[in-house]
């Protein structure tokens, strides 16, 4: 039986990872024999069954991803290229903010310094037992984004850091039910990777190449989505990003980077990614970071 990581940082060992790999593989063979069964024609059993896929492969493959997602250079580029543009310009002080599709909390662990109601919310267990041990003064939810059972108009601010291309093909629904628990005024932020750009075409074929990512991930088409919520948001701010530091260092784990190379690079690609920032453009980024602000 293999060894997993040494002391150096080397990624987890190669029985380790096929059995990923292969778990995976199962995961997504089994919602395309789902699909072809019939057992997921109306949209509600659509979405339970997205939301399980994504729920299934992440308690999987949990320790590996903080691993890479959590270690201090991921948590340098999340911090100067996500999160703090995410955050810009929005008073949290004293707002009731709810961290969406948590997780264990990367985003809470930011906003809290801003002495905001703190609430979290993600359908794993698992995910949910992290968070309340990082976390125990927040109030925190197993629930689907999907029905949320919170009242109408509970919320000031709710934030999202990669969720909605998580829940393809219900994103509709799911800013719908956003929509439905922010206060009038209140904000809606999120960070995704979106379509239809340089990158995106590279992006798809990788997405159904690779067992990291399940059968019913997808970029957001954030030209779309805007339509379609025209008339109940308002969009303040969208940026882009993403360029040499988002797939080499906040994407390590995807690129099979390991964690003792990841160190020695990434002061220079974290340089890199702000000096290429001026750049960016919808078609020339990987992500988007958008602001809307409820009607």
């Amino acid at each position: 039986m293999c060894k997993k990581n040494d002391k150096s940082g080397r990624s987890v060992s190669r029985v380790y990872q096929n059995s990923v790999y292969q778990k995976g593989k199962d995961i997504r063979k089994d919602f395309y024999v789902s699909q072809k069964s019939g057992d997921i024609q109306k949209n509600l059993c659509v979405s339970q069954k997205s939301e399980d896929i994504q729920k299934d492969f992440f308690e999987i493959i949990g320790d590996q991803y903080l691993l890479h997602y959590n270690d201090h250079y991921s948590r340098i580029y999340r911090e100067r290229f996500i999160y703090k543009p995410m955050v810009q310009n929005i008073n949290l002080e004293g707002k009731i903010v709810l961290d969406a599709m948590c997780g264990s909390g990367q985003i809470s662990e930011f906003v809290t310094q801003e002495r905001c109601e703190l609430h979290g919310l993600d359908i794993s267990d698992k995910q949910i037992e992290l968070y309340r041990r990082r976390f125990p003064d927040a109030d925190s939810y197993v629930r689907s984004i999907l029905d949320t059972g919170f009242p109408d108009s509970f919320f000031d601010v709710v934030l999202m850091c990669g969720g909605l291309h998580h829940v393809h093909p219900n994103e509709n629904q799911t800013v719908r039910e956003i929509h439905r628990l922010l206060k009038p005024g209140g904000f809606f932020v999120f960070a995704e990777p979106h379509a239809n750009t340089v990158v995106d075409n590279a992006r798809r074929f990788w997405y159904a190449a690779d067992h990291f990512f399940m059968s019913n991930e997808s970029a957001v088409d954030y030209v779309v989505l805007e339509k379609n919520f025209v008339g109940l948001f308002d969009t303040v701010n969208v940026k882009y990003f993403g360029n040499i530091a988002y797939y080499l260092i906040y994407n390590s784990l995807i690129l099979r980077i390991p964690l003792r190379v990841k160190k020695i690079i990434a002061p220079f690609a974290l340089f890199l990614e702000s000096k290429l920032l001026p750049l960016h453009t919808h078609f020339m980024s990987s992500y988007l970071v958008a602001q809307w602000q409820k009607k």
